[in-house]
């Protein structure tokens, strides 16, 4: 019994693959490469030296539909270019970034089932993204259940960020399952995403869309002998209205849970308004990230935006990227950008910043600083562009004494410029 069992699960398996890789004509082939050369003094010194380092990522996928069922894989390389020590020490940063099963149209509705490593990017990507500027990119292990419409999707995803549980060998031992049991160490992540378009910009009403989120991470490793190190459930909204040429935008999301022994209580929102006149557009807005008081230390205040896209938001230069990480006061955005289309395929944004804290004491300088950000961009055909950035920050005072170091005086304007080319075929 036992050996016709293992026939007919071969004859499967062997039937699948067949199936697979029956027609060399039906696979899909893709590439994807960005390089960008840094030109980064941001440390706000003139008598430093700036950092110089390229970055490079490069990726060649490869896809097959066969019926309802999708395979796609895509392999990267991402590395800073010399890196390599030596000709024997590479570094080997080559890896699979996605790599999953997708069956579409259970019961033939339109819900699908993912499985594997694949990439996950809602909305403006303020909350979850792939983190398309990194070198490496954020990807997640795990399933989603999607039910998707053309103006409607809802997504429920379990995925794993980080596991710390290791195969057992294939005879199991009393090592395998130790006694006293181990405590559960992994990182994961739980969630919804829903969203809903409705209408059209050229229609009395305008063109309306909605989202709205909840997503629980929950790190299992012990912060000390009872917490975990992370237990937060985010939890938001955010909706766009555009009539004509003008648009408005909001969006919002509450942290609440525990990191350690302390309790989380952070919040993120963001509100826009933008015109279109002609090949302008103007847009006005404003962020929050909230923050402790210099004198709080019983709740965890600061907003937590570890998957968010960090590049997208609080100025190109980054200097707010890991807020959760680097300031306990919060940040406040105030920026106003203009973009401007010169030709079909030339675009030019120019956007100010002025950074305040979002929460401090009488003794605490109020505001980190301005940063002015050039992005100029030319499409080179379809998929194939270059962009260029210059950003420059002029220091607050609570950014001057940040960085201020022992008896050096760091205040001089921070400068950073790169130069991105990016081709996908």
């Amino acid at each position: 019994m036992r050996k016709l069992s293992y026939f007919l699960l071969s004859s499967i398996l062997l039937f699948s693959n067949m199936k697979l890789f029956s027609n060399i004509n039906d696979w899909k082939l893709s590439g994807y490469s960005v390089i960008i050369p840094y030109f980064d003094a941001r440390d706000f010194s003139n008598e430093t030296h700036p950092i110089f380092y390229t970055t490079m990522k490069l990726r060649v996928g490869i896809e097959r539909q066969v019926g309802n069922l999708l395979f796609k894989m895509n392999i990267q390389n991402s590395r800073v270019l010399g890196e390599e020590a030596s000709i024997v020490s590479a570094k080997n940063p080559v890896f699979i970034i996605e790599g999953f099963l997708k069956y579409d149209s259970i019961l033939n509705i339109p819900l699908s089932f993912q499985a594997g490593r694949f990439q996950m990017d809602y909305s403006t990507g303020r909350y979850i993204s792939v983190s398309p500027w990194n070198y490496i990119e954020r990807t997640f292990d795990g399933f989603r259940f999607s039910y998707n419409k053309p103006n409607l999707f809802l997504d429920l995803f379990a995925v794993k960020h980080t596991s710390q549980y290791v195969p057992p060998p294939l005879n199991a031992t009393l090592n395998t399952f130790q006694f006293q049991e181990k405590d559960y160490t992994d990182y994961d992540i739980l969630g919804f995403w829903y969203q809903n378009k409705m209408g059209d910009k050229r229609e009395p009403s305008g063109s309306h869309e909605t989202n709205i989120f909840s997503y629980w991470e929950i790190d299992s490793k012990k912060a000390d002998t009872l917490n975990f190190n992370k237990d937060i459930i985010t939890s938001g909204f955010n909706y766009k209205w555009n009539f004509g040429d003008f648009g408005a935008f909001v969006e919002f999301a509450y942290q609440y849970g525990k990191k350690g022994a302390k309790d989380v209580a952070a919040y993120n929102g963001n509100i826009e308004i933008n015109y279109n006149f002609n090949d302008l557009k103007i847009s006005l807005g404003s962020e929050l990230l909230s923050g402790n008081a210099p004198d709080e230390s019983d709740k965890i205040r600061t907003f937590d935006n570890y998957l968010a896209a960090k590049h997208r938001f609080l100025g190109l230069m980054d200097y707010f990227s890991n807020i959760r990480n680097q300031s306990l006061y919060g940040v406040n955005d105030y920026y106003l950008g203009l973009d401007y289309k010169l030709h079909k395929d030339w675009s030019i944004n120019l956007t100010s910043h002025y950074f305040t804290a979002n929460n401090k004491n009488n003794d605490t300088p109020g505001d980190y600083g301005i940063e002015f950000d050039l992005n100029l961009r030319y499409n080179i055909s379809r998929g194939i562009f270059i962009e260029y950035f210059n950003g420059i920050f002029l220091p607050g005072d609570l950014m001057k004494s940040i960085y201020n170091s022992g008896k050096v005086n760091r205040t001089d304007p921070g400068f950073a410029t790169w130069i991105r080319f990016s081709a996908k075929v």
